[in-house]
């Protein structure tokens, strides 16, 4: 059986993508936009540990790995740095509003 947040838990991530969508993707902005990432993926894993199943969690732990790993990169110059945030950036804010899009479809569904 499909995971389905509750309530309290799709009205967060709501917020969280609302909050993401205001954070730019520069280098300064960095900083907010790896606090609001690391408080999905803590949402999540709180979710998967009650439910033993979560594809965001699996997911969000993929952009940690990729996208999110080449932001940390020292060698790195400031636009390199600024296309690489932006990438990160995309791919957590397609993650998270796909997710949702799902769970309000599934919830009509019912």
């Amino acid at each position: 059986m499909k995971w389905q947040p509750s309530n309290q838990v799709e009205s967060l991530l709501s917020e969280k993508l609302l909050s993401l969508n205001l954070i730019s993707s520069s280098e300064p902005a960095f900083i907010k936009l790896e606090c609001l990432f690391y408080d999905v993926l803590a949402l999540a894993r709180t979710s998967a540990a009650e439910s033993g199943n979560n594809a965001l969690l699996n997911n969000l732990e993929k952009i940690k790995e990729n996208e999110f790993h080449l932001t940390q990169l020292s060698y790195q110059k400031a636009k390199q740095r600024e296309i690489f945030i932006k990438k990160f950036k995309t791919a957590f804010k397609r993650e998270l509003a796909g997710y949702l899009k799902n769970v309000k479809g599934f919830a009509m569904a019912r």
